[in-house]
């Protein structure tokens, strides 16, 4: 059916169209918003998002952005004319002429110190572009690492300028397939290689920037900046003292394999659906779940801390559960797949098992970690144990020589079910031997913190002269399920929920007050070193004392709330609290207002109240030997006085016991009896 409003806003966006085109920003962005007005479909919208920004009033295109409905604002098209204008309002170095992709990718410094955006802000925006642009925006997000990367530089936040360089996707910076041509692809890789030189002489780490800085002048022979920044470090590092100790470590790494045992990273658990995070806590994750960004920034400073360590890392091991369902979300998978690539990347070989959350009960589904061996990781997750030895592919020659000692031996969780034969389970000998499991020990019979059971590896399985076994499930951190046996739970990286909370006031002997991963050192006929590498800034999940109100009142419960929910909890903390024994009339006296400035002290503070029930009493007639259908005639003798439902309970009650009756001696005639 023909609609000629319809055909009018057509018309319109044509000849805004031709108007945008002639440079006619202003006459467009009018045409296009009446457009929008009408039918607020995602091309008028971007549009005028981007006239926007071309008449030079890129905050005005983030203010509308901001009012748009949430459809819209995921729109790919508006989001990335909406990231251009955060870019330009925030991020745009002074001086830039362009903001597009028509000019080359090449920044000058920001100019004026005190100028400058603040500079968190600035991160908020980069994260936020970098999280939320399309993989093929390969301008916008090199112009917003770069921007971060020159402010860094100035503030001498040589960390940070490290890692934001590092977000730079290098293969596809490369490849044909990105939106610059041939002289920006050359352009934007030589500043890469400058930045990253650079902030590593910051953090003194002046191998690496030596080897960075011979890609560099074997990249571009022509770029004496590479040479002097080789020869730099080179020299400093002639000079750097070498300490007794440090002699004795690097004596030790020559021979010990470093193995990073993680477990329970459950990448898409979310936690409580209405507990999601603002724009002022997170501006790149806004309106995403809180618990689900808590991991994938957990997982970000983890591989920080693994990629940077020394002596370096050889492999990593995932003792199941990297994901929380069997059938993750996409955000899941993509950061699953991001953290593998890091690993790899820096060469360092990754092992992953399935755990009982990715192992679904239809077992043609298949399994969520399996695209992972796409990604070069070593993945098992089928109903068998296998064995990994003499795999290994090191770029380090002297990483590949100590790795090539190590012989893994996966056990997956589908592989526990049923009565499985172990017997065939047994350490290789030459070789420093790892077992990997995901389950409970015999004997760990109660449900975990996320009220799951488990299937069990026999504990004669760990006994079996491994030195080392990395196990999954249990979420306590160095868990040591048996007595002289190297066998160790990683547990989770963050507390998923107040199951996992620490007591507060703190005790250091907290089952749960640290959470990471483990850093094992390994060597042939030696114990395995097994070291704690902690997750520093998890979300503080705390259980505050309980308080039982059976003989307080109200006056005295609020002074006790007070006492228990202060300013000196941390703010970004989700807290329990938990009252005992309160009846409901003392709640209704409660001050309901002040408890609730009480609990925005924190992030989150969940009070849950244990009301008091009346007690049924029992009758204190003793049991009779009367008939069933004679004793509900005198109960309603004794409880009902309306003399028509009287005859009415009487009737259905003799019906309903009939009906047993009936049904009983049925059952006796069927058994024979």
């Amino acid at each position: 059916m023909f609609d000629p409003n319809q055909f009018h806003s057509r018309k319109l966006s044509n000849e805004a169209k031709q108007l945008e085109k002639a440079g006619q920003f202003a006459q467009a962005a009018e045409l296009y918003k009446r457009v929008y007005d009408s039918y607020p479909g995602s091309f008028a919208t971007s549009h005028y998002i981007k006239c926007l920004r071309k008449q030079g009033k890129p905050m005005q295109a983030i203010e509308f952005g901001r009012q748009l409905s949430p459809h819209l604002q995921d729109d790919p098209y508006v989001h990335k004319e909406i990231s251009w204008a955060m870019y330009v309002v925030y991020l745009k170095p002074p001086g830039s002429r362009k903001d597009d992709g028509s000019d080359t990718v090449k920044y000058e410094e920001r100019g004026d110190p005190n100028s400058g955006t603040d500079f968190q802000k600035m991160q908020e925006v980069a994260h936020y572009i970098l999280s939320k642009a399309p993989t093929e925006e390969d301008i916008l997000r090199i112009r917003a690492i770069f921007a971060i990367c020159n402010e860094a530089k100035r503030q001498e936040s040589w960390q940070l300028m490290y890692d934001f360089a590092m977000q730079l996707d290098l293969k596809r910076l490369l490849s044909e397939q990105n939106q610059l041509n041939g002289q920006q692809r050359i352009v934007a890789y030589q500043e890469w290689l400058s930045k990253v030189v650079e902030s590593l002489y910051g953090l003194k780490r002046y191998g690496e920037c030596m080897d960075f800085a011979r890609k560099g002048f074997e990249s571009y022979p022509q770029k004496q900046l590479f040479y002097e920044w080789y020869e730099r470090a080179h020299k400093t590092l002639e000079q750097v003292p070498v300490t007794v100790e440090q002699k004795r470590e690097t004596g030790n790494a020559m021979n010990d394999i470093r193995l990073i045992h993680f477990a329970d990273i459950h990448f898409g658990f979310t936690g409580p659906a209405n507990l999601v995070l603002s724009e002022a806590e997170n501006a790149g994750a806004a309106g995403r779940y809180m618990r689900e960004v808590d991991i994938e920034e957990a997982v970000k400073r983890m591989l920080r801390d693994v990629i940077h360590a020394q002596p370096a890392v050889d492999i990593v091991v995932i003792a199941g559960d990297l994901f929380h369902r069997s059938a993750p979300y996409p955000r899941a998978v993509s950061f699953a797949a991001k953290m593998i690539h890091t690993l790899t990347n820096h060469d360092i070989p990754v092992v992953i098992i399935d755990g009982n959350h990715e192992t679904g009960s239809i077992l043609h589904s298949g399994s969520p970690t399996a695209f992972l061996r796409e990604l070069d990781a070593h993945v098992i997750n089928g109903s068998a144990y296998e064995v990994l030895r003499d795999c290994w592919n090191c770029k380090s020659s002297e990483k590949q020589a100590r790795i090539s000692k190590l012989a893994i031996h996966a056990l997956p969780y589908r592989a526990l079910r049923g009565n499985p034969d172990f017997s065939g389970l047994r350490p290789l000998p030459g070789y420093v031997k790892v077992l990997l499991t995901h389950g409970r020990v015999s004997g760990m019979g109660e449900l975990n913190s996320l009220h799951h059971t488990a299937y069990t590896v026999p504990s004669d399985v760990l006994r079996r002269g491994w030195d080392y076994v990395a196990m999954g499930d249990w979420h306590i951190h160095r868990y040591q399920p048996l007595e002289n046996v190297p066998a160790f739970y990683a547990g989770s990286l963050e507390a998923l929920n107040f199951g996992e909370a620490v007591t507060y006031p703190l005790r250091p002997t907290d089952t749960y007050a640290l959470h990471g991963a483990l850093d094992v050192r390994l060597s042939l006929g030696k114990p395995a070193d097994v070291r704690s590498l902690v997750n520093k800034d998890a979300r503080p999940l705390l259980r505050l004392e309980p308080v039982d109100a059976i003989h307080a009142n109200a006056n005295t419960l609020m002074d006790i709330l007070h006492r228990r929910i202060h300013s000196e909890l941390p703010k970004h903390a989700l807290v329990l609290l938990e009252v005992n024994n309160i009846s409901p009339q003392m709640w209704d006296q409660l001050d309901h207002a002040r408890i609730a400035k009480l609990r925005r002290l924190v992030r989150r503070c969940e009070i849950r109240w244990d009301f008091l029930r009346p007690t049924p009493s029992q009758s204190s007639e003793a049991m009779s030997e009367a008939a069933l259908d004679r004793q509900w005639e005198h109960f309603l003798e004794q409880s009902e006085k309306n003399t028509a439902e009287w005859v009415w309970y009487k009737d259905e009650g003799l019906k309903r016991i009939e009906e047993a009756r009936q049904m009983l001696q049925a059952t006796y005639a069927q058994e024979g009896e």
